[in-house]
This record gives structure tokens, sequence and C-alpha cells, in this order.
């Protein structure tokens, strides 16, 4: 049963939790079901180095509360967490499964919209996708763009530059 909830700290203390995460650990921390661990923000992603707060004696099933990573870097998230006795409920390839789109896009596919998979770096056919298409997104696997000036959507407007 999972006891434990794991958060990133915030990125000026490890001893804080992350301030967009707050609300959420106060109310764990208030309904008292869940022992809470913090681990350094700050040194995970810019450093590569887990720091924990805390780490429990025994093994504790835990959850993850927190920011996206890359498959291998949250592969090493959780067998560093597992070697202080913090084991995720979920395994590095269920995290791959549902945190890479196409991976997820089979089981999905049914309630969302089409999905056209182009490679890394390869040239999009922008005048086939138009006879598809009234208006398409263009995204990576993982995150639609956001805070920049990268349009939401594309339409029937968009002319190719090459």
């Amino acid at each position: 049963m999972v006891d434990l909830i794991v958060f990133p700290s915030s990125f000026f203390s490890v001893s804080k939790v992350d301030e967009d995460l707050q609300q959420e650990y106060d109310a764990v921390v208030e309904m008292g079901l869940f022992e809470v661990v913090l681990f350094g923000y700050e040194k995970w992603f810019d450093e590569d180095r887990l720091v924990l707060k805390y780490a429990p004696e025994e093994e504790h099933l835990a959850v993850y509360r927190g920011w996206m990573m890359k498959p291998d870097k949250y592969e090493r998230f959780y067998e560093l967490l597992l070697e202080n006795n913090i084991r995720l409920v979920t395994k590095p390839d269920e995290y791959n499964q549902m945190h890479i789109s196409p991976n997820v896009y089979e089981s999905v596919k049914n309630d969302t919209a089409k999905m056209e998979l182009y490679p890394l770096h390869s040239q999009i056919d922008v005048e086939s996708l138009k006879k598809f298409f009234n208006r398409f997104m263009a995204k990576d696997y993982v995150k639609s763009v956001k805070g920049t000036e990268f349009p939401k959507f594309f339409d029937q407007s968009i002319v190719p530059l090459f």
C-alpha cells in the first residue's frame, strides 16, 4: 500500500517543497495518511545527483508527484530512490509507456485526435498534412509548446518555407 509521496524541493532549499506544488504538499501533510520525502530539485535536474531530505529505514511504496522527466532520467531516479528504500509505484517501463505520446497512442487513439508521427529532424510534408487536417498542431513527443511565440496550431493558410 502506498504510504509515502515524493515531492521535488524548492529550487532554493531542499527543506521546502517546490512552490508550485505547495498546496498539494500541504494537503498531503494535513491529511496525515502519508509520509512525505523531498528531493533536491536543483541537484537532480541540474547536476544529476539525488539528494533526499530524508530516507526511510525500511522500504516504502511511494508515488512521485513532481515534474516530468525523460524516461532514462526517470529510470535512474527510480533506481536511486529504491536504493534509499523508496519504491515508486510507477516502474520505469510503465513511465516510458505513458509518458511518450507515440507509445500511448494505440491505447487512446479512439478517444483522442489523430496523430501523424515524424522522425526527429525530418522534413514534414505540410501540403500532405493539409489534405487530411484543417488544423493541426506540431509538438514533441511529450509536451505542448507553452509560453513561447510558437503557434498553438496551424491551419490551411500555412505555406511551407522550402
